[in-house]
């Protein structure tokens, strides 16, 4: 995440503005705004770097950051965009499926 360590961690709430990542409890390293590079991998494609900063930090059960995407090349926003896209459609079938069966 940053040039001082490379570490996996889990991410959600991707879009094509950035993302919110889940980090080590009382993580160092990163403050607001800072940049970031990241190395992210979307399922069925192949991982590719973008840069980010970092927009918010949360401390709840667990840290969470909030980046935003610097200058993320189109491709790879409408790569997002089609698996943000995948992703909402599963769910929308799969919550039908659990009404029907209530």
């Amino acid at each position: 995440m940053s040039e001082r360590f490379l570490d996996i961690f889990e991410a959600r709430d991707i879009s094509t503005t950035g993302a919110g990542i889940f980090v080590p409890c009382r993580f160092e390293g990163c403050a607001l705004k800072s940049p970031v590079d990241l190395v992210i991998t979307l399922p069925k494609g192949d991982p590719f770097l973008a840069k980010a900063r970092v927009a918010h930090r949360t401390k709840t059960e667990r840290e969470f950051f909030g980046v935003e995407f610097m200058g993320l090349p189109q491709a790879r926003v409408q790569q997002i965009a089609r698996y943000v896209e995948r992703r909402l459609a599963e769910e929308a079938v799969r919550e039908r499926s659990e009404s029907l069966h209530r």
